[in-house]
């Protein structure tokens, strides 16, 4: 069974406002980060990484496998791709942003 979890838009907005510690991974490719608005409330504070970074610093003895990560993309794709290489090494709470930032208002600060 898997541990991956989607959020909705409304979901992550209240992680965000309330403060809820994750981890917060940008899973874009650059170029669509340099498209989109970096100071847009959805970009704040994520950590823009590739797969193998994702998994590199998921690895690493600051995360523990308990820790919520958030995962974005633009489509929600290379999310799951990361959140299954995250889920192997035994993460429970990997969340996807469901649809990832197509399905976002970006114009909406």
């Amino acid at each position: 069974m898997s541990s991956i979890l989607f959020l909705g838009e409304y979901q992550l907005r209240n992680l965000v406002k309330n403060q809820i510690l994750f981890w917060y991974f940008d899973c874009r490719q650059p170029a669509s980060r340099a498209r989109q608005d970096p100071g847009h409330w959805i970009f704040r504070g994520a950590i823009p990484v590739t797969l193998d970074a994702a998994v590199s610093r998921a690895a690493s003895p600051t995360f523990t496998k308990e820790h919520p990560i958030v995962l974005i993309c633009e489509n929600g794709e290379t999310s799951m791709t990361v959140a299954q290489e995250l889920e192997k090494l035994g993460h429970t709470n990997v969340f996807v942003l469901r649809g990832g930032t197509e399905e976002l208002d970006l114009s909406e600060r």
